[in-house]
């Protein structure tokens, strides 16, 4: 049967009567390769059984070899283990050359079907099956035909003895006619059954010292499958140019992973199978895989990863609002935010809050504070930090909201909790009576005077800078209020007693010695009564 163009098909599994040693994917498309092979005339394939052209015909009826028959079965004890060198060869060959092969097996320790006594050939490691995809589920004489008529003519070279397919064998031994109708359990119309002798699954016949016939030993042959005598190298990479999938590039190892037959390394389209290497906008990479094919865009970035490349994405961050008009063209904000109202959108913004601290490295991007101050170094700037000290306590109902204080404690009861209170047991002073020092007195009785802070009440400080109070001592008989300072300095005390003393009294470590200071001045000042009397 005649298949339409050839598209690419996947690996196939074996069927039970050929378990695979070995798989083997293959792009779709026709035989290539070899020039000797693609100069060849193969006759036409024609619909039913295989029937080989008159031209193979003629070729094949003058290729002779010997049958190497396979050896008893003996419960198994006759198989290789393996597939030998030629035979491996041999399949790798025809893979490399015939781009519709899916896959092809070897190996299999097992009776022959047609006879149990004997083991298969395929126990041997002697015979390969070609996997064909099938056509509408009858054999593809168009795919198959070519590779089994390639096998005929060169069978000789090759040391091939035997091959069946599509319900046809063909054997090097016989005498003319050598194809006959096959009868056999399996009809072959998925695959290719191929023999060797023994001389040829060792490498030992003609073929396998030069397959390509150019004069180059195999094993010498920088493109050993394809005629090359003059074993050009353009990248000097070790595979001739006649061979080479990427001749002006190195690449040893030939990797093809789309298996287009142009190599990784020089492929435009490295995943997607593209012979034609097409590319209308000229950006390196082929139409087959471009996500921007009319417009140049090498990195082929695609930010919302729909498909279509950034550069002719209408919009590329794929938020609903067009590139023209989004604040941040390049992330998605469908809210288009944009706190500092600078017009660009804070998803994209590198300063929001416009404090000069890039969103980056701000501790508040929302909130402005150039000093980055972070009290509880929780990496949230205490504007923007609901509870600046850490304690779990929200800083609006913290009574100490800058200083960790997890229980509150107040004992004073003055709102100011204990950790940051410079007074944490001072009494509070009466209802409605104003106590400017925050001392247990109140400014009425306070000794100290509200507003001056070189007077605290305890300090017992005369009210400039001089010596304090309690180490002054009044002059008998000034009655001018003016009392003489331990430097011997006058200034004005803060209470007069009679008689003109005058001393203020202290609270505190000096207290003793201001009441002392007071009771001689009293003392004084009665002695100068009585003088004044006599």
């Amino acid at each position: 049967m005649r298949r339409p163009p050839c598209t690419r098909v996947p690996s196939l599994a074996f069927p039970a009567f050929a378990i695979a040693a070995i798989t083997m994917t293959a792009a779709c498309g026709s035989m290539e390769g070899d020039p000797n092979i693609a100069q060849e005339s193969w006759g036409s394939s024609v619909a039913g059984a295989w029937r080989l052209p008159a031209a193979v015909r003629a070729v094949g009826d003058r290729q002779h070899t010997v049958y190497d028959e396979a050896p008893l079965w003996n419960g198994g004890a006759n198989c290789s283990g393996m597939l030998f060198p030629g035979t491996r060869a041999l399949g790798d060959f025809l893979v490399r050359q015939f781009s519709q092969i899916s896959s092809y097996g070897g190996y299999s320790c097992r009776q022959n079907t047609g006879d149990l006594s004997r083991t298969s050939v395929h126990g041997t490691g002697r015979a390969i099956d070609i996997m064909i995809p099938m056509d509408h589920g009858d054999a593809d004489n168009t795919a198959g035909d070519e590779i089994a008529n390639w096998l005929v003519m060169h069978a000789e070279e090759i040391g091939v003895q035997y091959i069946i397919w599509d319900r046809t064998s063909w054997g090097a031994y016989r005498s003319v006619p050598k194809d006959q109708p096959y009868g056999g359990p399996n009809p072959h119309i998925d695959h290719i059954h191929a023999e060797l002798t023994i001389e040829g699954s060792r490498e030992r016949t003609p073929w396998f010292r030069d397959r390509d016939g150019d004069g180059i030993a195999s094993d010498h042959d920088n493109c050993p499958d394809t005629a090359n005598r003059g074993q050009e190298d353009t990248d000097g990479d070790g595979v001739g140019n006649a061979c080479d999938n990427c001749a002006r590039d190195r690449n040893h190892d030939q990797a093809d992973r789309d298996g287009d037959r142009i190599g990784d390394a020089c492929d435009n389209c490295v995943h997607e199978s593209n012979r034609a290497q097409d590319d209308g906008d000229g950006d390196g990479v082929g139409n087959a895989c471009d996500n921007c094919p009319a417009v140049a865009s090498e990195s082929q970035s695609d930010l919302d990863g729909d498909g279509r490349g950034n550069v002719c994405d209408p919009d590329m961050d794929g938020d609903g609002v067009p590139n023209d008009g989004d604040n941040c063209p390049r992330v998605p904000n469908p809210t288009q935010a944009d706190t500092d109202r600078d017009g660009v959108g804070d998803r994209c913004a590198n300063d929001d809050d416009g404090d000069g601290v890039l969103d980056e490295r701000d501790n508040c991007p929302r909130d402005a504070n150039a000093d980055q101050v972070d009290l509880d170094h929780d990496s949230a700037g205490d504007v923007c930090d609901r509870d600046d000290d850490a304690d779990t306590i929200a800083d609006t109902s913290d009574n100490c909201p800058r200083n960790a204080n997890r229980e509150q404690a107040d004992r004073d009861g003055d709102g100011q909790g204990d950790v940051c209170d410079p007074m944490p047991d001072a009494a509070p002073t009466m209802p409605g009576t104003p106590d400017d020092d925050g001392d247990p007195h109140a400014d009425g009785s306070d000794a100290g005077v509200a507003g001056d802070p070189s007077r605290a009440s305890d300090a017992g400080t005369a009210r400039d800078t001089g010596p304090a109070a309690d180490s002054a001592v009044t002059t008998a008989g000034d009655s001018g209020g003016r009392a003489t300072g331990g430097d011997g300095s006058t200034r004005s005390s803060g209470i007069v007693q009679p008689g003109g003393c005058s001393a203020r009294p202290a609270r505190g470590a000096g207290a003793p010695w201001g009441l002392v200071a007071c009771a001689m001045c009293a003392v004084a000042a009665s002695r100068a009564r009585r003088r004044r009397s006599r």
